[in-house]
């Protein structure tokens, strides 16, 4: 094995670019820097909350419900870290398999609801839960660290704070009593005590770049047609009222002179006696000529037809930009099976992203440091796996007979393989025979 000169490992181990192209890092070596909450030019120029306006809009809406749902449909499973069952550490595996579930039922915000939160990532670019662990005196578990509850905090409740390289320090948050506030964009001390240590977070992060943990919004492509979209949603309202209900319209005999208010004693023409008639008629919108004067109504022939068809056209941008296809989340006119199984398929992909995405922050963030605070370092290896199952499971029929006809027989050493694919339960090993003769 060759062996590194000392000034090699040193270059291989330093790092010397620093990230992101903030100027106040220039001269702010050894500092850190709370980062401000805007994640991209839009939410910068129009507001910090331009995507949860976005998310009101019913084809955004649609398409986020899509995908947390299909994310999040077949709920968390977890298995043993070891798969196979005569290897050395897989009964310690399975006693954390249940140690880990225990904790994870018992939460007061059930698992479901908090991931659900978590899975907004996509349109905010983060989520951010602290871990709440139960006071030590008051333990389920005495002596042990027993989750209490995973609580999802507000953007504005908390900033991340890095070092000029894009390394997460930890995070600065609003804290009650103390006067702590959140100051994004100030640079720091890394020891500062405002800074609250990155093990107290699980951080869901959506397509980070340049390693910067706010992440980026899904929703970015899709800013362009939702805007022009809401100003189309203006000028249909007005065409309706002009033209989708009939238009009062008088006129006064030719000649006629004003007549004298009784009330007020002032003279009123004619032309305005009769359009605070028409008003009453009409309620709101009506038309009063003098005698003898001309009219003519014009009407749009095309029912509005123009209109509908941007909203639509807005709508079928979204849904692309959001998940790189329209038929899979809408509707297609002459679209064929073929194309809407094509659609599905690039939908999955990204589902199968987000699902392995969520489970890699749960084992992370969560199960890991509960393991290492309860069972010592070494054990975190044995951290269970997580699951959320796949996203589309094939015709397993046909599948099966045509491996059938092939010869082809599973092997105990697959099993734990296909529990984790099709979500299934683990399989509870006993000694007494299966169905048909075999063992489990």
């Amino acid at each position: 094995m060759t062996e590194l000169a000392t000034t090699e490992q040193q270059t291989l181990s330093t790092e010397y670019v620093v990230g992101g192209g903030f100027w106040w890092y220039q001269g702010a070596r050894g500092r850190a820097l709370a980062l401000p909450w805007a994640i991209d030019d839009v939410s910068r120029d129009f507001g910090d909350d331009i995507y949860d306006r976005m998310d009101d809009d019913s084809a955004v809406a649609s398409v986020d419900l899509l995908y947390r749902s299909g994310v999040l449909e077949d709920g968390v499973t977890l298995s043993p870290a070891v798969d196979d069952e005569t290897a050395d550490g897989y009964d310690q595996a399975a006693e954390l398999v249940d140690f880990c579930e225990q904790n994870l039922e018992e939460l007061e915000t059930p698992l479901d609801d908090t991931l659900w939160d978590m899975a907004g990532c996509m349109g905010r670019g983060n989520r951010v839960a602290e871990i709440i662990y139960h006071p030590f005196d008051q333990s389920p578990l005495p002596g042990r660290a027993v989750l209490q509850n995973l609580v999802v905090k507000p953007r504005e409740s908390v900033a991340f704070v890095v070092s000029p390289y894009m390394r997460l320090y930890g995070l600065m948050g609003k804290q009650d009593g103390t006067g702590v506030s959140v100051q994004p964009g100030v640079l720091l001390d890394p020891s500062d005590a405002r800074i609250l240590p990155r093990e107290k977070f699980m951080i869901a992060t959506f397509r980070p770049k340049n390693n910067d943990p706010r992440g980026s919004s899904a929703y970015r492509p899709a800013y362009n047609p939702w805007w022009l979209k809401m100003q189309t949603w203006q000028e249909y309202l007005k065409y309706l009222t002009q033209f989708a209900s009939p238009l009062a319209v008088g006129k006064t005999p030719v000649g006629e002179k004003a007549a004298v208010d009784p009330e007020t004693g002032k003279k009123i023409r004619a032309v305005d006696k009769l359009l605070d008639t028409l008003l009453q008629i009409r309620n709101g919108t009506a038309l009063a000529l003098d005698g003898g004067s001309e009219f003519e109504l014009f009407f749009s022939t095309g029912e509005g037809r123009a209109f509908l068809s941007a909203i639509e056209l807005y709508n079928r941008e979204i849904r692309m930009a959001i998940t790189t296809q329209t038929l899979a989340s809408g509707e297609g006119e002459h679209a064929s099976r073929a194309q809407a199984s094509v659609h599905q398929d690039a939908l999955d992909t990204l589902l199968r992203q987000a699902k392995r995405s969520i489970c890699r922050t749960l084992r992370r963030d969560v199960l890991r440091n509960l393991v290492r605070y309860n069972f010592g370092d070494d054990m975190a290896k044995l951290t269970p796996q997580v699951s959320l199952g796949e996203v589309q499971v094939e015709d397993l029929a046909k599948i099966w007979t045509a491996l059938g006809v092939m010869g082809y027989t599973l092997d105990p050493s697959q099993h734990r393989a296909i529990e984790r694919r099709y979500n299934l339960p683990p399989r509870q090993l006993t000694a007494a025979p299966a169905p048909g003769g075999t063992t489990p």
